[in-house]
């Protein structure tokens, strides 16, 4: 039951056991196996974290847990690009300034770090970007909304006992 995902090398099965019923036969069935076995192919690192976020989402007995790991594995897979050069220039400046500034050190050092974020894409806007690329429009409408809710749980503890519906539609996307 579930997905395993783990990097070559590191895990051996030794025994496997399955019991079941089927109406089709076992060399029918072989094939069939054979088939997607013939289709396989390596996984990326962001690929096997998010199949094990959605190998988790299904022993999570709360619709929140589940709710939350399925939109974080959509996430997973979405990589933030760079931000514009004129932004990049921005923060550039912003942190020649602040170089300059008279205060704590420490406190600088945070707000560097702040800016420095500021060069990478949002994870927020990377993911819009994965949805607009792969998604139908409707998909990335349902999507769209799915994600501010996560947002307002996340962050805010609303929908605690009312989001059963939006995971079974963040698990479909």
């Amino acid at each position: 039951i579930g997905l395993m995902t783990y990097r070559q090398g590191f895990v051996t099965i030794c025994n496997v056991e399955a019991a079941g019923f089927g109406t089709r036969s076992v060399s029918s069935f072989e094939d069939m196996v054979s088939d997607l076995a013939a289709t396989f192919r390596v996984l990326t690192e962001r690929q096997r974290t998010c199949a094990a976020l959605l190998n988790d989402a299904l022993y999570a007995t709360q619709p929140e847990a589940q709710f939350v790991l399925y939109v974080a594995a959509i996430e997973s897979l979405c990589d933030q690009g760079a931000a514009s050069p004129e932004q990049t220039r921005l923060v550039d400046q912003l942190q020649a300034t602040l170089a300059k500034l008279e205060g704590d050190d420490a406190a600088k050092k945070v707000i560097q770090s702040h800016l420095q974020r500021a060069c990478n894409e949002s994870i927020t806007q990377s993911l819009k970007r994965k949805i607009q690329n792969n998604l139908d429009e409707d998909s990335a409408t349902r999507f769209a909304k799915i994600y501010k809710l996560r947002g307002k749980f996340v962050h805010h503890g609303s929908g605690r006992g009312q989001l059963g519906d939006d995971a079974a539609e963040a698990k479909e996307i």
